[in-house]
């Protein structure tokens, strides 16, 4: 069983590993955006996991030959919904359209984008509500 643990830490974060380690717990250790991780702050929080696995992802890996390296299609990633294809900023803005207010703007836009996603809802619960709350 693999259980994935998001922890905000009190304290001193090499005690409470050491305590851990006390007690037992073996780690696997995920390092996402590992190219930037790369730094002797980094390596002595890793280092002091002492993991049983560590995993180094990133999307522009240099292959180390000290590393089992693998390599996976970006389709494959895409299609697992890890990434996506494209990002699409400010969407829902159409081109020429004078803004004066870029923050107020693009925050009614995402209001709008959520009051229609909670009347879909609503409406999939089949609950009446009043039309100008929205």
């Amino acid at each position: 069983m693999v259980i994935l643990l998001f922890v905000i830490v009190k304290g001193n974060l090499f005690d409470r590993i050491a305590e851990a380690h006390r007690k037992g717990t073996e780690f696997i250790v995920i390092i996402d955006e590992e190219h930037s991780n790369n730094t002797a702050k980094a390596k002595s929080i890793i280092d002091a996991f002492a993991a049983k696995h560590i995993i180094r992802v990133s999307a522009t890996a240099i292959e180390n030959k000290r590393f089992e390296f693998f390599e996976i299609d970006e389709l494959d990633v895409i299609n697992a919904g890890l990434i996506t294809k494209a990002l699409y900023v400010n969407e829902g803005i159409t081109e020429n359209v004078n803004i004066d207010d870029d923050f107020n703007t693009l925050l009614d836009l995402a209001d709008r984008k959520k009051k229609k996603k909670l009347l879909i809802i609503i409406k999939k619960l089949n609950k009446k509500i009043f039309d100008h709350l929205f």
